[in-house]
This record gives C-alpha cells, sequence and structure tokens, in this order.
C-alpha cells in the first residue's frame, strides 16, 4: 500500500469524539493509520480535531436522535464505504442523590449514556454484517460493577450498557462481529470539571492510558475474543 493509498485502511467512528477519552482515541487510532470518523454534538471542536489529522472526517449529531444517528452512519458511507469499529464513548455524568434527583436527570443520564448507544449499534450492523466482520467497543466505566451513592442514574445507565452489550455479543458472534466492554476507573477528563475533585485528578487515569488500550483490542487474532478489560489507575480506587 502507497503512502496515498488509504483505501485499505480501516475506518472507526468515535462518538463523544471532541474531547477527553474520545479525542485521545481519535489521535491514537489514527497514529495508526485508521481513518477516524469524529462524532458529537459541537461541530467546533470536531472541525478542530478533524484539522490535526490525517483522514479525519468530523459528523456532528444528537446520537439520542434517530435521524441524526442515521445521518453520521449515512455520511461515513458516503465518504469510506465501511465501518469497521465503533467505539461507543458518548456519555456525561450526573451526581446527585435519589432523593434530589429529577426526571430530567434520569433521560439524560438513560439517553445520553445508553439510547445512543443502542442507536449506533444498531445503525452500523447492517453494514458490518455486510463485511461479515466489525467491531464494537462499548465505554462503560467501573460504575458498571460497583456502585457509588449519589451516582444512582449513572451506574443505571452503565448498567443498562452492560447488560444490552454482553446480549449483543451473542447475538452478533455468528455475523463476524465482536463485541468489547471497557470499564475504565476515574479518569482525568472534563466529565469532573466543576465537581470540586481537583486535587484527586492527578492521580486519576488518563485519557492516552484509555486510549492506548482501546487501540490494542481490534488488533487482536480473530481466534481470540476480548470481552471485557476493566483499567484502574494504579494507586488504587479513587
Amino acid at each position: 500500500m502507497s503512502q496515498t493509498d488509504t483505501s485499505q485502511q480501516p475506518v472507526v467512528i468515535i462518538t463523544g469524539a471532541s474531547r477527553g477519552i474520545g479525542a485521545a482515541i481519535a489521535e491514537t487510532l489514527s497514529g495508526m493509520q485508521y481513518r477516524v470518523a469524529l462524532v458529537a454534538r459541537s461541530i467546533g471542536p470536531l472541525d478542530e480535531l478533524a484539522s490535526r489529522l490525517p483522514n479525519a472526517l468530523a459528523v456532528p449529531g444528537d446520537l439520542t436522535n434517530e435521524s441524526d444517528v442515521a445521518r453520521v452512519i449515512s455520511d461515513v458511507l458516503a465518504k469510506w464505504g465501511r465501518i469497521d469499529v465503533l467505539i461507543n464513548n458518548a456519555g456525561s455524568a450526573i451526581v446527585r442523590s435519589v432523593q434530589s434527583a429529577t426526571r430530567a436527570d434520569y433521560d439524560a443520564m438513560m439517553n445520553g449514556n445508553f439510547l445512543s448507544t443502542f442507536l449506533m449499534t444498531r445503525g452500523v450492523l447492517p453494514a458490518m454484517s455486510a463485511q461479515g466482520k466489525g467491531h464494537i467497543l462499548n465505554m462503560a466505566s467501573i460504575a458498571a460493577k460497583r456502585t457509588f451513592p449519589n451516582w444512582s442514574l449513572y451506574c443505571a445507565s452503565k448498567f443498562a450498557m452492560i447488560g444490552f452489550s454482553q446480549a449483543l455479543a451473542q447475538e452478533v458472534r455468528p455475523l463476524g462481529i465482536q463485541v468489547t466492554d471497557l470499564y475504565p476507573g476515574s479518569v482525568d477528563s472534563p466529565l469532573w470539571d466543576g465537581m470540586g475533585m481537583d486535587a484527586m485528578r492527578a492521580a486519576m487515569l488518563q485519557p492516552a492510558d484509555v486510549a492506548e488500550m482501546v487501540a490494542y483490542t481490534p488488533t487482536q487474532s480473530k481466534r481470540a475474543r476480548i470481552a471485557e478489560i476493566v483499567l484502574e489507575p494504579s494507586g488504587g480506587d479513587l
């Protein structure tokens, strides 16, 4: 493959790509000769990131909206004709007691963290099925394995993601599609902005640590399946 021939480079869609873990994953995979589709709501940060990466496509969209999801996938297929990897990384956190949580909080957590994963996954399956291969990586959280006070809605949304993901893995295995769940511990990302956690952030994982593990996963032999990865700060729980 010549330097100018990119047609054989795998195509990855990264949601929540405008900052933090998503942006780090985009930078890492771009350096590994992936063609990267960057998806988030805000076009400004996506365009800035895409301008720094070779073979990058900025595709803004609200991933809780079915028509936006359909357009995102259509744009990627129109540009590159295939989808090899989907990384469901979009999400946010609301930290609040159950007693003070609102229905709007519930909707924000379940839609942003789980509905977006369902819609994007459902959207890429036809292309991956036609190819006879593909890899879906779902960015959960250690909060999908362990619960924390005041994080009840966030935990619920991540538990839902994992239940969906594990059933999905069984469903799509005969189609040649692999599914991996990632459980990072605390990561120093914009998720913590405004939470008063500044003193602890230096001990957290960095987005690049997660990106390195994500990049490792799709490179495994087809004889092997990485079902899940737990990645925690070396100093222990935060």
